[in-house]
């Protein structure tokens, strides 16, 4: 896979300032709207890749090694080719998109308030077609990560993970306390 020797980062203004004081050693300096590979030999950012829209605030990898992009302020995503880096148009995530997480044969996104339901969601991207589609309704609009046959979502307000079965996604949420 192309990204062996780097990882891929969103570029934010906050990128751009740890940049500018003194994080790379040659390269390409990623402009707004990008996402980029670091090379971990050289610790310089290659050449930028547009992300699709405005904002880039979150980056997942597919078990296919492809690249998906949140873009929060266009309410987007967007599928970058893990062999090319060629960017797919951006495709909507029916809300404002604040997390992302790859893993059990899917693509999941949380959207804060906006969405179609009118309160948070997470929706599921195919990774077959790039077809998004609500998943289930959340508390929380937080962190998301797919790991050990589990979507799980913070809940920080009520101090407490949820814990989704993909399988069943109209089963209630697994809460597990956190406030100890």
């Amino acid at each position: 896979v192309a990204l062996a020797v780097g990882v891929m980062v969103a570029v934010i203004t906050v990128g751009v300032f740890l940049l500018s004081r003194g994080g790379s050693s040659g390269g390409f300096v990623p402009g707004a709207n990008t996402v980029a590979r670091i090379d971990s030999a050289t610790n310089s950012f290659g050449e930028p890749i547009p992300s699709g829209g405005q904002d880039p605030t979150g980056v997942a990898i597919d078990e296919n090694g492809d690249i998906w992009v949140i873009n929060r302020t266009s309410s987007t995503v967007t599928r970058i080719d893990g062999q090319t880096l060629a960017a797919g148009p951006p495709t909507s995530t029916r809300g404002t998109p604040t997390g992302i997480a790859a893993g059990e044969g899917a693509v999941w996104i949380t959207n804060s308030f906006g969405g179609e339901s009118g309160t948070p969601q997470v929706v599921q991207v195919n990774l077959a077609d790039g077809v998004v589609s609500p998943a289930f309704e959340s508390p929380t609009s937080s962190e998301i990560v797919v790991a050990f046959g589990s979507i799980w979502l913070a809940d920080g307000d009520r101090d407490r993970v949820l814990r989704y079965d993909p399988e069943d996604l109209s089963a209630p949420p697994r809460p597990i306390a956190t406030d100890d």
